[in-house]
């Protein structure tokens, strides 16, 4: 799990970082890593490079990109981690809903407080990450985990999942149509059939183009013009307004 912390304020920084520090200390569900950051250009930087933190710890009174600002872009970005803003002030609590927040959180407040979000949050991501299925292939059964997977697609009597990476799993050929072949994974609201021959993970598609769809700013999956303006309201939807999210 990485969660990442922005506060332009020194001390405010190195409190939440001491206070995160200590919470991953009693967190035995999972390793906890932290980076801190001063400005949100800086973190904007590093999630590119590690595509996205889990959650974001924000404060949302900064210099040149506040904090709401800022958890706006992610979402525009495609990170869907759990943003969980810190403040001083009740008088952004409404704005922060355009970023769609995990949570609100009033400064000053108890540890139990930020704890118990943090449980939440967490225990969310984690479970999200190990929802997996099955795939029977021509030399084994394999297991991919339902965040690992950014489309598939039909292909004859196949169906070939695209994996984050840049890697591909072909199944043995089906019986059944393609949607029922691909039913555990629409089952999950981060997949959305496209036609009759492909579904795609709306949490990592990065930008909807005229017929195409890019996932992680790095993989492109072509469509047709019909259904790439159909794909990008619900992507709009789920990114600002639905599960992606919350």
């Amino acid at each position: 799990m990485k969660i990442a912390i922005c506060d332009d304020e020194a001390l405010c920084r190195a409190e939440m970082l001491a206070m995160t520090q200590e919470y991953s200390e009693q967190y035995t569900g999972q390793h906890i890593e932290f980076a801190a950051f001063s400005h949100a250009e800086d973190l904007l930087e590093a999630a590119k490079k590690i595509g996205g933190f889990d959650a974001y710890l924000l404060d949302i009174v900064m210099p040149f990109m506040n904090g709401i600002e800022l958890g706006v872009e992610l979402r525009k970005r495609g990170y869907d981690g759990k943003i969980i803003y810190l403040t001083s002030s009740e008088e952004y609590a409404i704005d922060s809903f355009r970023a769609k927040p995990f949570q609100y959180i009033l400064k000053p407040f108890e540890k139990s407080v930020l704890y118990a979000t943090l449980d939440e949050a967490l225990e969310s991501v984690f479970a999200q990450k190990h929802r997996s299925i099955i795939v029977r292939t021509q030399e084994s059964n394999i297991k991919l985990n339902l965040d690992n997977i950014l489309w598939a697609e039909l292909n004859r009597r196949t169906v070939v999942y695209h994996l984050n990476g840049g890697k591909t799993v072909e199944s043995v050929q089906i019986r059944t149509t393609f949607p029922e072949a691909v039913q555990e994974l629409t089952k999950d609201s981060r997949f959305i059939l496209c036609g009759a021959s492909m579904v795609v993970n709306l949490q990592h598609i990065t930008a909807v183009e005229n017929e195409a769809l890019i996932f992680k700013n790095t993989f492109r999956a072509y469509l047709g013009k019909k259904a790439c303006r159909e794909i990008r309201s619900i992507w709009y939807d789920y990114t600002f307004d639905g599960e992606g999210s919350k």
